[in-house]
């Protein structure tokens, strides 16, 4: 259908202008003509799409989520170094999603990411672990692991994604470990 692939690379345009802007401003600062604008469009064709910018990263956002959930149960539950270097990977590959998590971007896709990182550390904390761990252990060290893993991907992308997701794994695993 012609109005499928028209109306898929408009979409496509309106991501690629939400990540230039996003690199010049904070997310709330973007106005709808703003992003309209820099995708080419008038702001009617944008609201052939979207109602606004909000309903745009909301739609976005939940097909990157549901991608990202996917990703993650795909995973070997015992290969967790596996998972980690999917979502550099991810983060390589999705200008938009990398976009988001930078500190311009939106709290949502933060705090997603971060309860994702959480949830899959739950279930594979004990594996990690070298010793039995009390419940108020777990929720303490699964919290400080997402943060920290979260906080790497956000710099990276910040710093350009230089490094390979394998190096930036290899740095995780190294440097945060869970000792307890």
């Amino acid at each position: 259908m012609k109005y499928n692939a028209r109306s898929v690379k408009t979409k496509q345009a309106i991501e690629s202008a939400m990540v230039k802007l996003l690199t010049q401003k904070d997310f709330n600062a973007i106005t709808t003509t703003e992003l309209a604008k820099e995708a080419g469009l008038t702001r009617q064709g944008f609201y052939l799409h979207y109602q606004d910018k909000y309903d745009m990263i909301q739609s976005y956002q939940e097909e990157r989520f549901n991608y990202l959930e996917e990703l993650l149960r795909e995973t070997d539950v015992e290969n967790f170094r596996q998972a980690l270097v999917k979502i550099f990977d991810f983060l390589s590959q999705d200008q938009l999603f990398a976009a988001l998590i930078l500190e311009n971007g939106s709290h949502e896709m933060h705090v997603f990411l971060r309860n994702k990182l959480k949830l899959f550390i739950d279930e594979r904390l004990q594996q990690l672990s070298t010793t039995p761990m009390a419940p108020i252990e777990k929720v303490y060290t699964s919290t400080y692991l997402s943060h920290a893993y979260f906080g790497i991907y956000q710099t990276w992308v910040a710093q350009g994604k230089k490094e390979s997701s394998t190096d930036m794994t290899d740095y995780i695993l190294s440097h945060i470990t869970i000792n307890v």
